[in-house]
């Protein structure tokens, strides 16, 4: 009795390891057995791009043990992904779309994966991509003190379009008015890129320009903008502030001026006691575009005690703009300057 009831027992032994080692078996050759996709090649796709543009980006479809589904990851390079799929093993289109938000260069690579598995290839070889601007066009360039209803052209020189793409522009007249896109133009065309406009009331205005891929729709910047007076009486140029330390600066603004070059002098005198006593006189040329203000700067002078300091700015020998200040001198610090009333 005692001898069935053993060889019972290990007939169910021999039963049951074999079972175990059937099942460690099936699952060892089920993972050694799971073979990844096929490693993607380097997608296709532009090499150049704007920010902030959505971007279309391929891969040729790869193939997956025993025809299972396979889905793709596009890794951007920014640190974001897309998976796309899933899709049937070797066919495709295999299709992505992004955009990024910051210019600068990146690489694209793609990996598949086995939807059954779950096994993953290894990374494709890279795309890289650069993303810009689009160019800020110039300041405009034309007539800044027209008459009433005279017609005025203005002109920037092209950009130059990524991919080189035809490009649009628009004229802002400062006025309401604009000329709406007008192009498209060949990117860094050898001509300037022109437009008229007349003003009908005495005013201020500025104008300026944006340009527009013609491809992307990405738009630029504004251009710095061009101050056009009309009607509008003054005077021209204004010394607008004078700043101490070591040296002096003095602020000279084009108010209502065509850009031109505008000479300046700077004169220094006074002093306390002879042996401190100062007198200099700085002179030079400045160019200073409409309605803008330019610094210039003396070096350090020596004196003691309070000094005049008369600042002139002159164009084509007449003098457009003097103010004279009043300063503390403290051997070459200049301090506590306050200007005097002519």
């Amino acid at each position: 009795m005692k001898v069935k009831q053993m060889k019972k027992r290990i007939q169910y032994m021999s039963v049951s390891l074999m079972l175990l080692v059937s099942t460690i078996f099936i699952g060892l050759v089920g993972t050694v057995g799971a073979i990844p996709p096929g490693i993607p090649g380097r997608p296709s796709g532009p090499t150049e791009g704007s920010h902030h543009v959505e971007l279309e980006f391929r891969v040729s479809p790869v193939f997956a043990q025993s025809s299972h589904d396979i889905s793709y990851n596009f890794i951007w390079g920014d640190s974001t992904n897309t998976w796309i799929g899933p899709f049937a093993s070797g066919t495709g289109p295999v299709v992505a779309t992004h955009e990024w938000t910051l210019v600068g260069m990146y690489q694209i690579q793609v990996q598949a994966r086995d939807e059954t598995t779950s096994e993953t290839s290894e990374l494709s070889e890279p795309l890289e991509i650069t993303i810009v601007n689009l160019e800020t066009p110039a300041m405009p360039e034309g007539p800044t003190k027209p008459e009433i209803g005279q017609l005025c052209e203005y002109s920037i020189p092209a950009i130059q379009a990524p991919s080189g793409h035809e490009v649009l522009y628009l004229f802002d007249w400062g006025d309401n008015l604009t000329t709406g896109w007008i192009g498209p133009y060949p990117s860094g065309w050898d001509f300037p890129i022109e437009a008229s406009h007349a003003w009908n009331e005495d005013g201020e205005y500025q104008v300026r320009i944006k340009a527009k891929d013609n491809v992307t729709s990405n738009e630029s910047d504004w251009s710095p903008p061009i101050n056009i007076t009309i009607g509008v009486t003054g005077p021209l140029f204004a010394i607008t502030g004078l700043t101490g330390g070591f040296g002096v600066t003095a602020y000279i603004q084009n108010l209502l001026a065509p850009s031109k070059y505008v000479d300046y002098t700077i004169e220094v005198a006074g002093g306390t006691l002879p042996i401190f006593h100062a007198h200099r006189y700085y002179s030079g040329t400045v160019y200073i575009p409409s309605g803008s203000t330019v610094s210039v700067t003396i070096p350090k002078f020596f004196s003691l005690g309070r000094v005049k300091i008369t600042v002139t700015a002159e164009c084509a020998g007449e003098p457009v703009a003097v103010a004279t200040y009043e300063a503390m001198v403290l051997f070459v610090y200049v301090m506590n300057i306050q200007e005097v009333e002519p």
